[in-house]
Order: structure tokens, then C-alpha cells, then sequence
């Protein structure tokens, strides 16, 4: 079986500008990553290449794919099924499925962390308080550090 026949949008005409809208109504890739996910139930990082390819019209990166997957699988709206397939060039890539029970409230996971500049005065003029800033993104991170780690056993 090609990867073109293994990777067509098995969806009638309707059905697929149903799926379309959703995803243009989604508020991230990460969101219009699940949206592929509840439809087709089951994902890779190849197939959801391909899929969203052919269904939004548009080309994701494979990177942010693979971001939008395992934030998904973090935030429990995605279930790790343990098995991967061959992906291109010999590469392997985790199968997803989705959750038929997801969290009430997921955790969403940032693409970024950001700590509002603090400045102090000093004999040399105004500086950035970089100590107090250093301490409030250490915090943030550890946060996050500490969802992904429970995440994980």
C-alpha cells in the first residue's frame, strides 16, 4: 500500500468542510492538530502531516506536528498507545489516539514562558532586576517541569 492511499482523507466532501471549519475556528496548530485526532481517532506525526495537508489546505511543519502531539498527550487529551510506525526516511513516529474520557480542565502547555522586565534603581542609574526576574522564570518553569514529570509516570 502506498503512502498516498494510506494517508487519504477517508471523509466524504461534507464531512470534510465540516472538519475544515472546525479547524479554522481552532485557536491554535496544537487545537487543529486535535481536531484531525477526534475525527480520525487515531494519529502520527506522518499521518497528521498528510491528513492536514489535504484537509486545511495548508502545510504544518512536522516539528510543530510532533509539539502539537505530545502537548496534546501531556495535557490528557491524547492517549500514548505505546506502538509507532516507520515514518520517512527509516524514522519512527509514536501512534496517538484520542481520549474518549479528556480532563475536564486539560493543562495547556505554553510555546512560551515570559516574566515581566523588573528594573531597580542603583547607584549607576536604573537596571533590570535580573535576580528577581531569574527567580519568577525559574518558578514558571518548575511548573511546567513538575506537570510533564507527573505526566510521565
Amino acid at each position: 500500500m502506498s503512502k498516498l492511499t494510506y494517508f487519504h482523507n477517508s471523509l466524504n466532501e461534507e464531512l470534510t468542510e465540516e472538519l475544515r471549519g472546525r479547524m479554522e475556528k481552532a485557536e491554535s496548530d496544537t487545537l487543529q492538530v486535535y481536531e484531525l485526532c477526534k475525527t480520525f481517532n487515531t494519529l502520527s506525526r506522518r499521518k497528521a502531516y498528510y491528513l492536514y495537508k489535504e484537509v486545511y489546505g495548508k502545510e504544518l511543519q512536522v516539528e510543530e506536528i510532533g509539539r502539537s502531539l505530545t502537548n496534546l498527550c501531556l495535557m490528557g487529551l491524547l492517549i500514548d498507545t505505546g506502538t509507532t510506525e516507520m515514518g520517512d526516511m527509516g524514522a519512527r513516529n509514536k501512534v496517538y489516539q484520542y481520549n474518549p474520557n479528556p480532563p475536564a480542565n486539560p493543562v495547556k502547555i505554553p510555546k512560551k514562558i515570559c516574566v515581566p522586565l523588573q528594573f531597580i534603581e542603583t547607584e549607576n542609574g536604573i537596571e533590570l532586576d535580573m535576580e528577581k526576574m531569574s527567580d519568577e522564570f525559574i518558578q514558571k518553569m518548575g511548573h511546567y517541569d513538575n506537570i510533564i514529570l507527573n505526566k510521565n509516570k
